[in-house]
């Protein structure tokens, strides 16, 4: 029986239970929590709602696949979305090949006229802008307007990430059924260090000998008397390099990050929580490519590929550090850089040889920002004079006839990719150039089978 105690009143007063104290301070703790976790709750529906009547969407998405011979590319008729954040939210879909272009002819067969096919990375690809913005359809209608003897049609292969090694593949597979007469690569300054598994490898976390698209390597067996060969891309490519990157197994990390993903399709506020937290996990991810380069830079067979390269730095752009470097004189050049202009210089080649077997003209289209610095253009012209290809340059087309304060109009300022502006310029340029040049639409041997 619990005993009682008189009160000063004189009626019986409970003695407290023992531990009353804690459980009210847990009782206060478990609603405080409560409070918290609804207003959290409440305040990511706000968060929600608001996304979602201000943004389209916040995350990327680009579908991706396995061609084997060619590497990773697109989903044939999947949506894309793309957005800088700031200046575009683009909702695409890619055609049954799998690129952002229109749909090929159904048999793959050579269009009538005169046809000119583009091939590049992501200027070409050009997630930032809708399909009837692009280069090849500014040219196209530009074309049968101005130049309508030529009956020009167009065709786009780009793929994002690549050189032209790696383009090379996409003429064999694609666009060389159109037999097109005029092949044109779209040049960026990057492409350089596209062409160098090493450094390719380093930047973007790859098996150097597991790589996602075709790739130049030293070894018996070259090709236009270089001492590269062409080694196919590997279909373990990505999952790789996602294991290695994570630490953890590859089926868990595979579960992990397919159940985020699924999330993140859902929410667009989590979606905004990824990028912030990518963003802030920067430093880690350089660390990583630090690593990663000292680690090739002692393997022979890739370590001249990284010489020269300043692979201690805490958050390295690889490829940016290598074309400014391609404004030293090419006698002061570091091995890295030389190996890279040698691999362009093999991949153009290559694809000067394809040109001349299928009766097409090779043309090398430089992108405006291949001036931003010292180096990228001359290289470039340099390669171009050594073959007698002709270069389109679009730099000087805006120069001379926008003015040199309209060049930041070509470019979003958070993306760096074309606007629809500087597609339709770089269409000009190029009509400026078949305009001039009536002879390149003038078939030159048979077409492709």
């Amino acid at each position: 029986m619990r005993r009682r105690r008189a009160g000063r009143s004189g009626a019986p007063e409970e003695r407290p239970r023992h531990g009353g104290g804690a459980g009210r301070a847990l009782r206060l703790v478990a609603g405080n929590a409560v409070v918290l976790l609804g207003l959290l709750l409440l305040a990511g529906v706000v968060g929600e709602v608001f996304l979602r009547f201000t943004t389209p969407f916040v995350a990327n998405r680009l579908p991706l696949r396995f061609v084997p011979g060619v590497g990773v590319l697109g989903e044939p008729d999947a949506e894309v979305r793309w957005t800088d954040g700031h200046d575009f939210w683009t909702t695409s879909r890619t055609n049954r090949l799998g690129f952002l272009d229109r749909e090929p002819p159904a048999d793959e067969g050579r269009p009538a006229g005169c046809h000119l096919t583009l091939i590049g990375d992501s200027f070409v690809e050009a997630k930032q802008v809708a399909l009837a913005a692009k280069v090849q359809v500014r040219l196209e209608e530009l074309a049968a307007r101005d130049l309508p003897a030529a009956a020009l049609t167009t065709s786009a292969f780009g793929l994002g990430g690549t050189g032209q090694v790696a383009q090379l593949a996409l003429y064999d597979h694609y666009a060389r059924k159109n037999g097109p007469e005029v092949v044109t690569l779209v040049v960026y300054w990057n492409d350089f260090a596209d062409n160098s598994v090493a450094v390719t490898a380093t930047h973007r976390g790859f098996d150097p000998e597991r790589m996602p698209f075709v790739t130049a390597v030293r070894g018996p067996g070259g090709g236009s008397g270089h001492s590269f060969r062409l080694r196919p891309p590997h279909p373990e490519a990505l999952r790789d390099r996602w294991r290695r990157s994570s630490g953890l197994s590859g089926s868990l990390a595979g579960a992990l990050r397919a159940g985020w993903e699924e999330m993140r399709g859902v929410s667009l506020l989590l979606d905004r929580l990824h990028g912030r937290a990518v963003a802030a996990l920067g430093g880690r991810v350089a660390a990583n490519r630090a690593v990663r380069g000292k680690a090739l830079g002692r393997d022979p067979r890739y370590g001249p590929g990284l010489e020269g390269l300043p692979l201690d730095a805490a958050r390295l752009d690889l490829p940016l550090v290598l074309a400014r470097a391609l404004g030293e004189p090419e006698g002061r050049r570091t091995p890295a850089v030389a190996e890279a202009v040698a691999a362009t210089a093999f991949a153009l080649d290559e694809f000067r040889a394809r040109a001349a077997r299928d009766g097409a003209v090779l043309l090398l289209f430089a992108t405006h920002a291949l001036r931003e610095f010292p180096g990228p253009f001359e290289t470039l012209r340099a390669l171009a004079a050594e073959r007698d290809l002709p270069v389109v340059d679009q730099y000087d087309y805006i120069v001379r006839r926008k003015g040199r304060e309209r060049l930041p109009e070509a470019a979003y300022p958070n993306d760096g990719h074309w606007t629809p502006l500087g597609h339709r310029w770089a269409a000009e340029a190029l009509l400026e150039y078949l305009r001039e040049h009536p002879e390149v639409c003038a078939r030159t041997g048979e077409a492709a089978p």
